[in-house]
């Protein structure tokens, strides 16, 4: 794309040098361009309706009739001339003097055009307020015998409606898009080909942007993850060794509450016996306690935990600068083909080695 776009500039230099132009083309945009149409159109349905109205006089089908027989003098009338302006009369602004000349051919050509057409449809108009039929040969013979001859005013007004809305389609068609011949495709052609460059470019910087932000949401993630993660373990072992240390209070509780079990019911034997208790009676109850202890094989120390989980978010934060290296250099790859490939002109022509 880049390269194509060298190209089209490459042509539209060549063009100006050609043909000795030294400003940028006059490009319409598509508003403008909208206008323009939307103007000749207008002016088509107004014409063809007022001069339905007129031809309406004297035609057996009333103002149907003259709005039909309208329509295709209207159209000739703008269309017809818009034609002959944006594809003939333009050639005058070219530097060939044949293209001059044609040019000029043209606009003569123009002139006998619009003004014989609208002349005619002035002559049919009057012929038409007075026959219903062979309306077309009078005409003919008016044209050839008196052709600025009109017996009504209305005719007249006809007629210079006509024409202005002739010029105007004219000046339309000259305006449409830049004056010299050919000039505004090639500047088209070249806008357009910058316009799709720099929206594939700017896609691939979204899309770039894209996979960095994702890489770089995923490895915080992580690095959050892992946070929490070592604190559920921390909590987990300090939990352990709580529940082991519960145990054995637990184990030493039972023991007492069963000496002071003991003692109450040694008192009271010791009442009631008549001869000396016997000498078990002063040692004390020793409970079988069961030694409880972690199975701590293949466990990581707290301390070598914290450790490897510093490593890894180290790494991680690295590999985020990482990414974002990555990016800049691809964005650094994309601004080089500015310069690996130049546009005419611009540029050190050194740089394409």
């Amino acid at each position: 794309m880049r390269r194509n776009l060298r190209d089209l500039d490459a042509e539209q230099q060549s063009f100006r040098r050609k043909h000795k132009i030294d400003r940028t083309a006059r490009v319409h945009g598509g508003g403008a361009t909208f206008l323009k149409v939307a103007l000749l159109i207008v002016m088509f349905v107004v014409e063809a309706f007022a001069n339905g109205n007129f031809l309406a006089k004297g035609n057996e089908q009333g103002l149907l009739g003259g709005v039909t027989e309208a329509i295709s003098f209207a159209a000739l009338n703008i269309f017809g001339t818009f034609i002959i302006g944006h594809f003939g009369v333009k050639q005058i602004a070219h530097n060939s003097v044949v293209r001059k000349c044609l040019g000029v051919l043209a606009f003569c050509v123009y002139l006998v055009f619009a003004l014989g057409l609208n002349l005619a449809l002035a002559h049919y108009r009057d012929v038409s307020a007075q026959l219903l039929d062979g309306g077309g040969d009078r005409v003919m013979q008016a044209m050839a015998a008196t052709p600025f001859q009109l017996r009504d005013i209305n005719s007249w007004l006809f007629f210079g409606l006509g024409l202005l809305f002739s010029v105007v389609a004219l000046i339309d068609s000259l305006t449409f898009s830049d004056a010299y011949p050919g000039y505004a495709d090639v500047q088209q052609r070249l806008e357009d080909g910058r316009d799709a460059y720099r929206n594939r470019r700017a896609e691939l910087d979204e899309n770039l942007k894209d996979v960095r932000d994702e890489y770089q949401e995923k490895m915080e993630d992580i690095s959050r993850d892992l946070s929490v993660r070592r604190g559920e373990y921390e909590a987990i072992v300090a939990n352990r060794s709580r529940m082991l240390k519960l145990f054995t209070q637990h184990q030493d509780h039972l023991e007492r509450a069963a000496n002071a079990l003991i003692s109450v019911y040694r008192e009271a034997n010791a009442k009631a016996r008549k001869a000396p208790p016997p000498p078990r009676f002063a040692t004390a109850f020793s409970l079988a306690k069961v030694s409880v202890e972690a199975n701590t094989d293949g466990e990581w120390s707290l301390r070598d935990l914290r450790s490897r989980i510093e490593q890894i978010q180290a790494m991680l934060t690295a590999e985020v600068k990482e990414i974002h290296t990555a990016y800049q250099t691809t964005m650094d790859e994309y601004q080089q083909l500015d310069d690996i490939v130049p546009e005419p002109g611009v540029g050190d022509g050194s740089k394409q080695a």
